[in-house]
């Protein structure tokens, strides 16, 4: 499997990375989403398949907030790669003029 920041350097490369974070993390957080909703409207009154459903309440809902720290640290990440790379623009077009 070819890695998409593989022949990427410097910003470019933290970009993708980032990126990729971003669109995982999104789309697992979907489908967690659609998990515990189908999970907590599930019918298991008793028993076994109570303490199950409590399980992976729980369990999905410890893995939406870490997906949802990483879909703010990546989206973070993005806007600051985006001003350190405008920066970059502006320093290199001022040394061009000089």
């Amino acid at each position: 499997m070819k890695m998409p920041w593989a022949k990427k350097t410097g910003l470019a490369k933290l970009i993708t990375i980032f990126a990729s974070i971003l669109g995982i993390s999104v789309g697992l957080c979907g489908a967690n989403f659609a998990a515990v909703e189908t999970i907590s409207y599930s019918s298991a009154s008793g028993g076994i398949l109570y303490g199950l459903k409590e399980f992976l309440q729980v369990s999905l809902t410890i893995t939406a907030v870490l997906e949802a720290v990483a879909i703010l640290i990546s989206l973070g990440s993005l806007v600051l790669l985006g001003l350190a790379y405008i920066l970059i623009r502006l320093t290199n077009a001022d040394h061009n003029r000089k």
